[in-house]
């Protein structure tokens, strides 16, 4: 069953994280009434105040820059390698990644299409072991961070970033889904037990 995390390659799923400057929140269905089971209201709404700040960072930071006629996809992979450009690149990676979080889960029952589900089973073997690989890697990661569900190089792959880190730092990777592992998502509904977060996620 594909009840929290939804895969949906559309084009016009992520307009809203493509908007030129300058940077809004994305609209967030749930975001006054939570998710039964996985994320309380008070969670969403706390998470969504500090992605607002990362959102008002990213447009104090942008304003006359190379960036602010560019897509945010342009912006993060042309400020990732700049020491100089480091704060900016942190601001917009992360509202990048939180966007593509709120679109991952939902309080829609989902399932995956017959192409998903039939190129998850040629790159994993079935969806039960893609799901279990995915819960590996984000349990594995213990520090701040993202586990993504990626196409890269003509394959599906399963890929953490540290931090703010984009998964668009790598050369032709499109993502997909994410799971956002930061305390912050989790620790006002399962204190300090990310697994509990992950398990529900994936059921």
């Amino acid at each position: 069953m594909f009840s929290r995390i939804v895969v949906r390659v559309q084009r016009t799923a992520f307009a809203d994280i493509q908007k030129r400057f300058k940077y809004t929140l994305p609209d967030v269905p749930y975001a006054t009434t939570g998710i039964s089971n996985f994320l309380s209201q008070n969670s969403v709404s706390e998470h969504l105040k500090l992605h607002k700040l990362d959102v008002e960072r990213a447009n104090n930071l942008i304003q006359r820059t190379p960036w602010e006629n560019t897509t945010i996809n342009q912006a993060i992979v042309q400020s990732s390698t700049s020491r100089e450009d480091a704060p900016f690149f942190e601001a917009a990676s992360s509202h990048f990644n939180h966007s593509f979080f709120w679109r991952s889960i939902t309080d829609v029952k989902q399932t995956p299409s017959v192409y998903m589900k039939k190129a998850v089973e040629i790159d994993f073997g079935s969806f039960k072991d893609f799901q279990i690989k995915f819960s590996q890697n984000a349990s594995a990661l213990n520090v701040p961070g993202f586990t993504w569900l990626v196409f890269h190089d003509k394959a599906l792959k399963i890929v953490n970033t540290f931090g703010n880190g984009s998964p668009l730092e790598l050369r032709n990777c499109h993502p997909i889904l994410c799971l956002d592992l930061f305390e912050h998502s989790y620790i006002s509904d399962y204190q300090s037990n990310k697994n509990v977060n992950i398990n529900i996620i994936l059921l």
